[in-house]
Order: C-alpha cells, then sequence, then structure tokens
C-alpha cells in the first residue's frame, strides 16, 4: 500500500508535464486602428474632426464584437478620442502610451494580455513599426495619410509564430 501511496503522486507529476508540453499557451490578438480623421494635419496633436468623431462613435460597435480586455492609444488626444466611444461602451479605461515609444509597447504587448484581445489605437506613420515590434515578418500594406478604415489584425500565437491578417471596417463615416 505504501508503494501505491508513493507512485499516485510521481504518476501525476509526470502526467502534468506531458500535458503541459503538449497544451499551446494562448493566443493573444492586437488590434490595430489608426486614429480616426483629425482637424488639422498641420497641428501636431489635432484632435478629430466631426468626421473623425463620427468614425469613432461607429468604431466604439464594430470593435467591441472583438470583447477586448485592454484599450491602448498614444499620448496624443486624437488617438485618445478614437477610442473614447468604445471606452464608455466597455467600461473600460484607457491606458496611455508615449507615441514615440513603438518598440516598448510591442514587447509589452507580447506578453502583458496572454489570451486576451487588445486593442491599440496609433498613428499611420508608426503602424508598420509597431506590427514589427509584435513580431510581424515580410511585406506590410501601407497606410496612406488618408487611410482612416484599415484594420490590422496580429495574433501571437502561444508557441511563437505571428499571424497577421488586414481588413477594412464598413465604411466612410
Amino acid at each position: 500500500m505504501r508503494l501505491k501511496t508513493l507512485l499516485t503522486p510521481v504518476w501525476m507529476l509526470v502526467l502534468t508535464q506531458a500535458l503541459r508540453g503538449s497544451v499551446p499557451a494562448p493566443s493573444t490578438t492586437v488590434i490595430l486602428i489608426r486614429h480616426a480623421e483629425r482637424a488639422s494635419l498641420i497641428a501636431p496633436d489635432s484632435p478629430l474632426s466631426d468626421q473623425g468623431r463620427r468614425r469613432a462613435a461607429g468604431l466604439a460597435y464594430l470593435l467591441d464584437q472583438y470583447h477586448p480586455v485592454a484599450l491602448i492609444a498614444s499620448d496624443r488626444v486624437r488617438t485618445q478620442q478614437t477610442l473614447q466611444p468604445l471606452s464608455v461602451r466597455l467600461h473600460e479605461p484607457i491606458r496611455i502610451w508615449d507615441a514615440q515609444s513603438t518598440d516598448s509597447l510591442g514587447q509589452y504587448l507580447r506578453t502583458a494580455y496572454p489570451g486576451e484581445t487588445v486593442i491599440v489605437c496609433w498613428h499611420h506613420d508608426h503602424m508598420a513599426e509597431l506590427a514589427r515590434a509584435l513580431g510581424v515578418r515580410g511585406k506590410l500594406p501601407g497606410w496612406s495619410l488618408f487611410t482612416y478604415d484599415k484594420i490590422w489584425t496580429v495574433t501571437l500565437e502561444g508557441d511563437g509564430k505571428v499571424a497577421f491578417r488586414e481588413s477594412r471596417e464598413w465604411g466612410r463615416p
């Protein structure tokens, strides 16, 4: 009986280790969007235009479907205003990140939300840099100065693989 008592925990440990190796870590999904239309292309921290506010309101309904656990925007007002309707809808605060710290944001996102979905509102001229910081390889589509309706989905697989997909929202506001 004593031998059986000793072997049971050993077999449980072996089984646990075997299962741990065969069950992949959960995937993390990072949704990347650009801020909505801004009032001025000249002012560095321009707020959203009326059209941009309409787009942000529509995005709240679209992005809600992803069930995000976190919303991240740059320290520029237009990115925060773009996520504000979604923040209100979800009762989720917007975490602010320095717009010049794209690499550190990518590193943070790779480990901070395992198995969850995060929405990041960023800037078109740093979007590829952020995707690269998340581990995306290969050719990436560009973002023009007047492109506001792209959605990039980066999936960080538990086994270390990274998947990229581009889609479009429903259209102009």
